[in-house]
C-alpha cells in the first residue's frame, strides 16, 4: 500500500480565521512559492479549498500546476455552483494542461447553509446528498461515455451531454469525498475513489473505515482512505506541547469576545448541519488528548470540524502516530500546519522521510 501525502495551498499566506477571510489579496507569487515548497518537501498533491467567499479554485489550481512539475492538485468543488457536465469538462481540460495523474476533484456537499446561500444554493440539507449522487453519476458518465447521453433525474435534466475528450488513461482523474452522515457514506461508497476522514481517534476512525468498506463492497467497489491531521513537531516532546498551547492561545486571542460582534458573527462558520463536525466537536468536548498524541483542544475552540486536530511530539513520535492510521488501511494523509509554507518545509526535512520509510516497511 503506497503512501500519498496531500498538503494545502490557500490563495494567501493567512490560513487561519479570522485573517483568512479579511485579507483581500490573491497572492499568486506566494502561492507558486508555497506549491514549490510542497513539491520539494515530498508532497504528492495539494488541496485547493472551496468556500463561497474564496477565489475560483479551478483557476488557482491551474496556477499551481503551471508552477510545479509533478505536484497534483485536489480541487474542492461544491454541487450547486456549476453544472456537473461542465465540471467534468473542466477537469478534463485541466488535466490536459497539467498532465496525466495530477487532477483530483474533491466534492464538498456542504455543511454550512449560510455559506451555500452566498452562492444562491438554497437546497435543503436532506436533499443535498440525493442531488450529489446525480451530480457524480453525470460526471462519471461524461468521463466514460463514448456517445452523447440523456439524463433525467430529480435535480438534473440533460440532453445529449457529452465530452469527446476523455481523461488521460483509465482512472486518470480521481474523485474524493468526505462526510459521515448516512447520506454521505452511501454516496461516497458508490462514486468516490478516496474518502477523506477528519482527524478522529483511532477507534472511531477504524469503525468508519470498516463501515465504508462494507458499503463500497455492496457496489462491487473498493475505496481508499485519507485522514486529515495537522502536525506539531519539535526537537523534544515538551517543546512540541508548549508550541501546541502557544497556537491555542494565539487562536483564542484572534477569536476573543472583545472583537467587534458583527465582525465576529461574520467569521463564525455555521456547521450545525454537518454530521462530521458534530461528531468531531463531541469528541473534542470530552478530552483534549486521545491516543497519546491526538490534540483536540484547537478543534474544541473552533467548533468547525475540518482539519483542526493535530498530532503532537517529536518527528519520530508523530510519524509513529500517523503510521497507526496507516495500519488501519489509510494510505493518504492530508497534512498541513499553521504557517502553511514554513510548516510544509519543516515536514519535508523531518517528518515526511520518516513517514515514507515507515510506510515502506509496513507495505
Amino acid at each position: 500500500m503506497s503512501l500519498t501525502l496531500i498538503g494545502h495551498v490557500p490563495h494567501h499566506r493567512f490560513s487561519e480565521q479570522p485573517q483568512a477571510r479579511t485579507v483581500p489579496d490573491i497572492d499568486l507569487r506566494w502561492m507558486a512559492d508555497c506549491a514549490q515548497i510542497h513539491e520539494k518537501a515530498g508532497f504528492d498533491a495539494v488541496l485547493v479549498g472551496h468556500d463561497a467567499w474564496r477565489p475560483n479554485a479551478w483557476l488557482l489550481a491551474s496556477h499551481i500546476a503551471a508552477h510545479t512539475r509533478h505536484l497534483g492538485v485536489c480541487i474542492a468543488e461544491r454541487p450547486g455552483t456549476s453544472a456537473p457536465s461542465y465540471v467534468a469538462r473542466q477537469a478534463i481540460t485541466l488535466e490536459r494542461l497539467a498532465g496525466q495523474g495530477r487532477i483530483t476533484v474533491h466534492i464538498v456537499t456542504g455543511g454550512s447553509e449560510h455559506d451555500q446561500l452566498r452562492d444562491g444554493d438554497a437546497l435543503p440539507y436532506h436533499q443535498r446528498y440525493e442531488r450529489c449522487a446525480e451530480y457524480l453519476a453525470i460526471i462519471r458518465r461524461c468521463w466514460q461515455s463514448a456517445t452523447p447521453f440523456d439524463f433525467n433525474g430529480d435535480f438534473y435534466h440533460l440532453r445529449e451531454a457529452w465530452s469527446p475528450a476523455k481523461p488521460l488513461g483509465e482512472g486518470g482523474i480521481q474523485l474524493s469525498f468526505a462526510g459521515t452522515s448516512p447520506g454521505a457514506l452511501g454516496v461516497s461508497a458508490r462514486y468516490a475513489d478516496l474518502h477523506m476522514l477528519w482527524g478522529e481517534p483511532l477507534a472511531e476512525t477504524a469503525e468508519k473505515v470498516a463501515q465504508l468498506r462494507q458499503l463500497a463492497a455492496g457496489y462491487g467497489r473498493k475505496l481508499r482512505f485519507s485522514i486529515s491531521q495537522r502536525a506539531i513537531i519539535e526537537d523534544t516532546e515538551k517543546l512540541a506541547w508548549e508550541k501546541a498551547e502557544y497556537l491555542y492561545q494565539q487562536a483564542l486571542k484572534a477569536l476573543d469576545a472583545s472583537a467587534d460582534p458583527a465582525q465576529r458573527d461574520y467569521f463564525k462558520l455555521d456547521m450545525k448541519q454537518s454530521a462530521s463536525a458534530q461528531q468531531l466537536n463531541e469528541l473534542a468536548s470530552r478530552q483534549d488528548i486521545y491516543d497519546e498524541r491526538l490534540w483536540m483542544k484547537y478543534a474544541r475552540l473552533l467548533k468547525v470540524g475540518g482539519s483542526t486536530t493535530a498530532l503532537v511530539g517529536t518527528p519520530e513520535q508523530v510519524a509513529e502516530a500517523f503510521l497507526r492510521y496507516y495500519a488501519l488501511g489509510i494510505d493518504t494523509f492530508y497534512l498541513r500546519g499553521w504557517d502553511i509554507a514554513a510548516d510544509a518545509a519543516q515536514y519535508g526535512n523531518t517528518l515526511i522521510p520518516l513517514l515514507k520509510e515507515g510506510a515502506a516497511r509496513n507495505a
